[in-house]
C-alpha cells in the first residue's frame, strides 16, 4: 500500500562510492534523510535500480530498503549496498548478467515517479559478466 505519515521527509542527493564500476564490483550508496516536519515519524528508504537494455529489462527494480525513525529536524545517513547480482538482469536463456552501460538509481520513500520524496543518481558499468543466481 501507499504509506501515510504525519510528517515530511527529504533526501539529499545520493553519494556513490564509485561513478564507474567493473561488472563484478559492488556499489555503495549513501543518502542523508531528514525529518522536515513537526512530528516524529518513520520512513522506509527504498533503493530502486534501472538497468540499461530496454525491451526486456524492468523499468526499475527494488534492490534495497531500510526503515528508520526520526524526530523532528533530525537527520540520518543511510547506507545501502548493491552487489553484482543486484545489478544483473535475466537474459532470454535465463542467465543473470550485469550489462555494460548507465545505471540509474532512485532512493526515496517510494517508487520513482510517484511524487514520493527522493533523489536520483547514475553510474556506469564497463563490461559484462554472468553472475550466479
Amino acid at each position: 500500500g501507499h504509506g501515510l505519515s504525519y510528517t515530511r521527509f527529504s533526501y539529499s542527493r545520493p553519494k556513490l562510492a564509485r561513478r564507474s564500476l567493473g561488472p563484478g564490483d559492488e556499489q555503495t550508496v549513501l543518502v542523508h534523510v531528514t525529518n522536515n516536519g513537526s512530528r516524529e515519524g518513520g520512513e522506509v528508504i527504498q533503493l530502486y535500480v534501472s538497468a540499461p537494455g530496454g525491451g526486456t529489462v524492468p523499468l526499475h527494480s527494488l534492490k534495497g530498503f531500510e526503515r528508520i525513525e526520526l524526530k523532528p529536524s533530525q537527520s540520518r545517513v543511510v547506507q545501502l549496498k548493491l552487489s553484482p547480482r543486484d545489478l544483473a538482469v535475466a537474459e532470454q536463456d535465463g542467465t543473470l548478467r550485469v550489462r555494460p552501460g548507465r545505471y540509474r538509481l532512485w532512493i526515496g520513500g517510494g517508487q520513482p515517479g510517484t511524487n514520493s520524496p527522493g533523489a536520483a543518481a547514475t553510474f556506469e558499468v564497463s563490461g559484462s559478466e554472468a553472475v550466479e543466481p
